[in-house]
């Protein structure tokens, strides 16, 4: 089946998070944006986390239906690799939104609300 092929490793640790993938999330935001990095060690969020609660959505929180079905379209035609890397983007492109968060109702609130970032490339 699709699953089966394509996300296979999501269900390594099911019905926990996936665990390998979410720390090669985690490493690459922290080697990439260390700044970014610690504004969510200083609150207590962990980056797998936030990112699972992206991914395990399928980003349908934070798109609109059209930018939804554009990031699917990717998603189905890349290897499954690609879905991590559009989860570190994604976080690296709203690092100024991120890096404005002060508590966590702000947080949640943000992985609720729609951004304008594109995913039609």
């Amino acid at each position: 089946s699709f699953l089966h092929n394509w996300a296979r490793e999501w269900f390594e640790y099911f019905p926990n998070p996936p665990v390998s993938l979410l720390a090669t999330v985690s490493h690459l935001v922290k080697s990439r944006d260390p700044g970014l990095a610690a504004k969510f060690r200083h609150f207590g969020w962990s980056i797998g986390e936030v990112a699972w609660q992206l991914m395990s959505s399928g980003f349908s929180t934070v798109f609109s239906r059209n930018s939804w079905l554009q990031l699917f379209d990717h998603i189905f035609v890349n290897d499954t690799a690609w879905y991590e890397m559009f989860t570190v983007s994604f976080l690296l492109c709203t690092r100024k939104a991120l890096l404005a968060i002060e508590t966590t109702d702000e947080l949640e609130l943000f992985l609720r609300s729609e951004t304008t970032v594109g995913v039609a490339r």
